[in-house]
Order: C-alpha cells, then structure tokens, then sequence
C-alpha cells in the first residue's frame, strides 16, 4: 500500500491544500431557496402637542403595538407639572389633590398603531406643535427573490424569515402572488405581505428561505460548489479506484498514451477534463500497453589481478584494453633475465634460435586469463624487467549492469522479464536482456520505495564499466481495462479523483442535481478557488423562457414613494380645570360679628 500511494504522489498531481471532499447522495430533491427583503411601516403619522406642555406618566416602548385608546403619554400645562413636581415628596403624595383638580390630556391612537419612536422624555417640556411620537398604522414585509430563483417558487410556498439582528427570532408565512421587479422581469421578482399584531418583525431588514418540494423523490445530488464548467461543459471531481494499478506516464518509446486503469468510480465512455492541462478525452475500454522505465551503469564484476611469475622482462605485449579475452589468450610474454641478456648478445637475427636452443633451460611464460575475461587495465611494456609478482594486468571475470527502478514502476517489474537497454551516450545501439536479481529497496516513511536489479553481461553484449545507460522493461499488457489520461488525474488525502462530465438537472445556489452517469454514494471533491486553473463554477443561471412565463401576467410592482415628513397631529387643547369652591368653616367654628378693631 505504501509503495501505490507513494507511485500515485508522484505520478498525478497532487492537491496538498485548496480543496475538501464531499459525497453525492441519492434522495428527496427539495429546492432550497435564498430569501431577503425589508419591513416597511405604512400609514406614518405624528402626534404633537397643542399647548407648552409637559409629558407624564409617559409609555416609551417601540416595537410593539398598540391598541385604539392606549395612553401612550398624559400632557399636563408647566405650570401644573410645576406644582405636581413640587409637591410630591416620599413621605406621601401630596399632589392628590392638583391631579384631582387638573384633569390630563391623555395621548393616544385613534386606531390601532405601531409605535416607531418617542421624540420627549418622561417629565420633558415641549413647546406647542412640537411632536410626541411617532407610529404606524401597519406594517409590510417586501420580498425579493432572485430572476434565477423565481421559476422555481409557486404562489403560495412556505417560507420562514427572521431579523438579520436575530436569526433566532423566525417566523413562517406563505408567499402570495409574485410581482415582476420594477426594473423588468430580468431583475427577479417582488411579493408583499401585511404583517398583523400577532405575526410580525419590526422594521428593517430580513432574511429567509423557501423550502420547495421538487417533487422528486430519488434524485442524484451534489453540492453546486463541487461542479465546475469549462467551455459550456460541466465536470463533477469523482474519486475513482485504480486498484493494485499505477498511474502510467508516457516515456520515450514506451506507448503513446499515458494513461491509468480505473477500476472503479466511473462508466465506460465518461468524458474527462484535463484540469492543469488543455482539451478533454474520453474514458476508453482496451488493452493498455506498459513498459517500466529503468536506467543504471555498468560496472566490473569480479575484478583480478594477472602478475609476474618470475623476475624477467617483459616481451610481445598486446595493449588493448576494454576487450573480451578467450581464455588461455596471451596478454603478454615473460622471459627470464638469463634469457634476455644472451638475446640482446646475439642480436635479434639470432634470437629465435638462442630462445629456441635454450627454452628448456630458461623457459619464458604467457600471461593470460584462465577463463574468458574482460581486460580493464594494462601495466606491463615491451623491454620493461619486472620483479616477480610485479602487477600486469587488471581484468574482470564478467560485466554486470546494475539497474535502478522508479518507484512508481517497481510493482510492474520481476525477474524474467525482458529488457530493451541502449547507452545514453548512443541511443540507436540497442541491446538486449532479462531481468535477474530483482531486489526492492528498504521499505520506510521516507523513503521512495523503488527496486533494483542486475544483469550478467556476455561480449556478444556488452558495454564498458563505467557506462551509463536506460532502458525499458516489457509489463504484460493489462486486458480490456477502463482507462483514463493519467493527466486527468488528481490526488487529495491519498485518494485519486477525475473529473468527470455530468449532466446537470435542477440547479440552486447550494445542491445540484445530477442526471449522469456519476454511481451513487460516490465520494467527490470540491476545489478552492486558487486551485480551478482556470475553469469556473457551476453556478445557478437565469432561465429567461422560465422567467418570462412564471411573470408573464403577473402585474410588475409599484415602487413605493417615499414618504412625506407625516404631518403633526395636534392634541386637543386641555379643558380649564373648574374654580376652586370656598374653603368651608371647619366644624365648631362660630360667628364672632364685626372686627371691634374695624374703623381703627
């Protein structure tokens, strides 16, 4: 398993950040679609005062209605306000009698009304004309939907809002009658609904979703940010299995195609997109044709040494090096000393006969391998007098080339198999062999897995030590499989996934649906934005045909004017509080007459 994954990582491009998976899952399509709009208040008006008057016992809460006849504020005059605040202390309420005595003019709706907001405070002195509240008579919810979204909501769907300050605070109504957008039907599409006391929002901006039933019980689905588009055509990333295979490059040589086995996650025929790259392909059944690439050096195997049997000089010496010698073949001819000093005494027109008189004597020797062998080095020259075991020759018993596999091949290659090799220094001399000695290397976190090998050579094919070279390694080809652009390919979290076209059916903002030919349950991934290389999402799109007949006789809505500063409604002016009746004579109070001390 470590030596697929670590193939794959190198094989097919990988995505280390930018991306997340997801899952395509088969069942009830219902269309989920984004809601927003406003709370306006209709029907504004103020309420203002008639006279300078200070307000009591004031009612200050917005956001809640009111019904016909609530006190919202009682005005008093400044002067009686004056009193009032004089004569209340906390050991009691003197001002009992100021209330009874002055009546309050008490402010209120005629009707039933939306406080919106208090312009005095409690025990704040206003001037004449100067404004109390400010109120609703009614409230009404404006929403917009998208010209995307608008073929898919009939008249009457359920939908839930809430404040976009409080999500927590949702409510549920149904969708009347859609309205063509003021700008045209291109624009989308607007609805109205007058909101009551028991079911309502205070003004201001909202937020909802309409849940529509598609009527589609088993439909394929995918998330909309999981599909992208290139050139009209939509591809959904589908993880795909490629089994105990390799994703296949193509070298020099090797085949024509790169391409990988899939054996599961996608139909036969599929078209794949090649993302990093340019174009797309199909997904094809048939045999595909492998080859491992392999490459190496060739080195000496078994290196000897050929030395001097015996002091003497050196004579008839055959300098070639990097050649095959049969054995027994002679390198060299040694003669003793004895021998050498009576040739050169006689000169070399007699030195045959003196060598051939005295070789019984004073025997010469031949240096030659015992067996075949590759000569490397050579030491020895013509005339040259060597002690005994003076070195020669250096040559090897055999070539051996020494083979290094890549780990995204080594699970191809055995031993047996062939092997097409040529020097990189001559590409056109094409040499020929099996496989032997194939060993996998150390297995570890990290390191690269991959294998080596060797093979003898012969001198009817050999090259010299030190050569580099490559080659190819024929794989049994892999019959009637599902194959696809190994550039297609894409590796996240281990696993591989391949973009695949689909065809798309009902498409909204979060969840499309897929018609084909993508297996169910299948696991997808879905790219970042810095990882689309250049292709776009998939993306809800308007419908013109669709929105032309959902608003075709629907009447386009008006836009609402802008409301006028409400006029002031002035509260009626205070009655006069009644004259005060003379203060009786307390109980057992008599008549004293006229003051004695009148005239004085």
């Amino acid at each position: 398993m470590k030596l697929l994954l670590a193939a794959l990582l190198t094989a097919v491009t990988p995505l280390a950040r930018g991306a997340e998976t997801a899952a395509v899952r088969r069942g009830e399509l219902n269309v989920r679609v984004p809601l927003k709009g406003t709370v306006v208040a209709e029907g504004v008006f103020r309420s203002s005062s008639a006279i300078d008057a200070c307000a009591r016992d004031l009612k200050a809460s917005t956001g809640v209605w009111r019904g016909g006849g609530e006190v919202l504020a009682n005005l008093v005059s400044k002067q009686i306000s004056a009193l009032l605040d004089a004569d209340e202390t906390p050991e009691g309420d003197p001002g009992e009698f100021l209330r009874k005595a002055y009546t309050p003019t008490p402010v209120y709706c005629r009707g039933l009304c939306f406080p919106l907001r208090f312009f005095v405070k409690p025990r704040e002195c206003v001037p004449a004309r100067a404004p109390i509240f400010e109120a609703a008579r009614s409230l009404r919810l404006i929403g917009r939907l998208r010209p995307e979204d608008v073929p898919l909501v009939p008249d009457g769907a359920e939908f839930a809002f809430w404040p976009v300050s409080d999500p927590k605070k949702r409510r549920r109504a149904r969708i009347p009658r859609l309205l063509a957008a003021e700008e045209g039907p291109s624009a989308g599409a607007v609805f109205t609904l007058t909101l009551s006391p028991d079911f309502y929002l205070e003004p201001g901006d909202w937020e909802g979703e309409a849940v529509v039933p598609s009527g589609k019980t088993n439909a394929l689905q995918a998330p909309t940010d999981a599909l992208i588009r290139r050139d009209g055509r939509t591809y959904l990333l589908v993880r795909v299995s490629t089994g105990t295979y390799l994703p296949v490059r193509a070298s020099t040589g090797a085949f024509a195609r790169a391409e990988t086995p899939i054996v599961a996650g996608v139909a036969a025929g599929s078209e794949v997109l090649v993302l990093n790259g340019s174009g797309t392909d199909a997904l094809r059944r048939g045999d595909l044709e492998l080859s491992a690439k392999v490459s190496g050096t060739v080195v000496a195997d078994d290196v000897f040494r050929l030395k001097a049997p015996f002091e003497g000089r050196v004579e008839d010496v055959d300098f070639s090096t990097g050649v095959w010698r049969r054995a027994g073949e002679s390198l060299a001819r040694l003669i003793p000393n004895e021998l050498a000093l009576m040739l050169d005494a006689k000169g070399p027109q007699e030195s045959v006969v003196v060598e051939e008189r005295w070789k019984s004597v004073y025997p010469s020797a031949s240096v030659h391998c015992r067996a075949e062998c590759f000569v490397l080095r050579s030491y020895a020259r013509v005339g040259a007098r060597v002690n005994a075991q003076s070195l020669l020759f250096e040559a090897a018993r055999s070539l051996k080339m020494v083979g290094r596999v890549r780990p995204e091949d080594a699970r191809w290659v055995k031993d047996g198999q062939a092997l097409d090799f040529w020097p990189l220094a001559d590409p056109a001399r094409k040499l020929s062999g099996r496989v032997t000695r194939f060993i996998l290397d150390v297995q570890g976190e990290r390191l690269s897995p991959g294998a080596s090998f060797a093979l003898t050579l012969s001198p009817e094919r050999s090259l010299p030590p030190g050569t580099l070279w490559e080659g190819e390694v024929a794989v049994p080809p892999i019959k009637d499989a599902l194959l696809a652009p190994t550039d297609a390919l894409l590796v996240h979290g281990g696993e591989v996934y391949l973009p695949v076209r689909v065809s798309t059916g009902i498409t909204t903002r979060t969840v499309t649906e897929i018609a084909g030919p993508i297996p169910d349950a299948s696991s997808i991934l879905v790219l970042g934005d810095s990882r689309l290389w250049g292709v776009e999402r998939h993306r809800q799109e308007i419908d013109l045909p669709a929105l032309e007949r959902r608003l075709g006789s629907a009447p386009a809505a008006v836009a609402e004017p802008k409301p006028s500063a409400p006029k002031p409604r002035e509260t009626p002016r205070p009655k006069p509080a009644p004259e005060p009746e003379p203060r009786k004579a307390e109980d057992g109070a008599g008549d004293y007459g006229d003051d004695p001390y009148g005239d004085l």
